[in-house]
């Protein structure tokens, strides 16, 4: 399979550039599913995903703001903790299409932080998608997440990114399942153990004041619903019941993974790629 890499600048005032890799042909000859990350995660998080539907549809991911391979700003007065919005983050999304010359994907599928990112930008360009799936993101933001953000981001920058990292992978996956998974928490670690504190606590300020509720009500009223599908995890706490909420505004389809907590693609692959599956096919 031939991978084609590169940047595209956002940004010039200040200079920011993401990084992206595209699995396959760029020239139409092929439908194209794009995926979007989870906060703190690379490229990598999708490794499984290439391989099940690389052979049918080319394969575009790329690493958000300062995170993975897209480097910090050159401007060194950038301020990290101010950072950038979810509007800014879906954006960036457009203009990687316009680099690449691509009209239009099959689907955008983006897991928590990166599932707000494909509803935004389905819902502001519904002409370059024809489905979104939503995978994993709470609805809103609210003081107990935003405090929550807060002292991690401050644990990260105290104990660096290998400790945030596993911080994190040891509250979405419990022991048991490291234990009989190995392969698969080691490629955890690969994707989330190696992100600058910086690009973290930038996307934090946009979750920080997180409402994707206008944007559901605005594709409820275009009657643009079926073009998206709320994916949760059964055990990753409110995300279901939020879910269920934003598609009660866009008149989605939910659809929830018995047994699976944040990082479906992850702890449950095989159930996750049906979902994706069904999700294209329809």
């Amino acid at each position: 399979m031939t991978s084609i890499t590169g940047f595209v600048e956002v940004s010039t005032a200040p200079d920011i550039r993401i990084f992206y890799i595209a699995d396959g042909p760029l020239d139409g000859s092929r439908p194209i599913i794009l995926f979007s990350n989870s906060l703190a995660a690379s490229t990598h998080l999708w490794d499984e995903s290439v391989e099940v539907f690389g052979s049918e549809y080319t394969i575009l991911r790329y690493d958000a703001r300062f995170h993975g391979k897209s480097p910090l700003s050159s401007d060194p007065n950038f301020d990290y903790a101010a950072g950038h919005s979810m509007e800014e983050l879906a954006d960036d999304v457009r203009k990687l299409l316009d680099h690449l010359h691509i009209q239009q994907v099959r689907a955008i599928i983006g897991l928590s932080i990166g599932a707000a990112v494909g509803l935004i930008f389905g819902a502001k360009y519904p002409a370059r998608v024809q489905r979104v799936l939503v995978v994993g993101t709470r609805a809103t933001s609210n003081p107990e997440s935003n405090a929550a953000h807060a002292t991690r981001i401050k644990y990260g920058y105290e104990h660096g990114p290998l400790a945030l990292g596993r911080q994190s992978i040891t509250r979405w996956f419990d022991a048991e399942w490291a234990a009989a998974n190995p392969e698969r928490f080691a490629h955890a670690e690969e994707v989330y153990c190696k992100q600058s504190i910086e690009g973290y606590e930038a996307s934090i300020a946009a979750l920080r004041v997180l409402n994707l509720f206008p944007y559901a009500e605005d594709i409820g009223r275009r009657g643009d619903g079926d073009r998206f599908v709320f994916v949760a995890g059964e055990l990753d706490g409110t995300v279901p019941r939020e879910s269920r909420e934003l598609a009660g505004k866009t008149g989605s389809e939910v659809v929830v993974i018995p047994g699976s907590g944040h990082i479906s693609n992850i702890q449950l692959p095989d159930e996750f790629h049906e979902v994706v599956r069904n999700a294209l096919a329809s």
